[in-house]
């Protein structure tokens, strides 16, 4: 019973988080939606303002410097850590117990004792998938919400060009 309980832990206990936390999906989206090529977080802000206003810059200016969607951004960390938690077992608790006679002649009994739960267990499928289905949901908010970003930077773009040409 232990053991067979210790390799169902093993085998389902293995969760991964993905390494980009989900953002290489939300950039896939707003490629999709948007058609811009290069969406690059890392480079720096400095980089992009040293050249003229373009479309494409203004766009990633916005989406540098954007504080909402960068919170946005953050909750998907925080999403990702939820489908890691939703996907594990709590840790078995092992004991062990010594147990002394104060009759004489009697011997020392000695327990070991493993206690899981097993409702994590009979839950863990629904749990997984619940918490799977609500981290898509969250990429699709997130890349919604910086889609708006860029789409207002566009926006603002043509204006200022307008405006510029007037």
């Amino acid at each position: 019973m232990a053991s067979a309980l210790c390799s169902i832990a093993l085998l389902v206990g293995c969760a991964s988080m993905p390494e980009d936390l989900g953002r290489s999906e939300v950039d896939e989206m707003i490629r999709d939606s948007t058609g811009l090529e290069q969406l690059d977080r890392s480079s720096e802000l400095s980089s992009v303002l040293e050249r003229d206003l373009s479309i494409d810059s203004s766009v990633r200016i916005a989406l540098l410097n954007n504080p909402q969607l960068r919170a946005k951004m953050a909750e998907l960390g925080f999403g990702a850590a939820d489908v890691y938690q939703a996907a594990r077992i709590r840790n078995p608790i092992l004991s062990a117990s010594v147990f002394d006679s104060t009759e004489p002649g009697s011997r020392a009994q000695i327990t070991f004792g493993v206690v899981a739960s097993f409702t994590d267990l009979l839950t863990l499928g629904k749990r997984s998938r619940l918490a799977k289905a609500e981290y898509a949901a969250l990429r699709q908010h997130v890349a919604h919400e910086a889609i708006v970003v860029v789409k207002n930077a566009q926006s603002s773009y043509h204006k200022y060009a307008s405006a510029r040409e007037i």
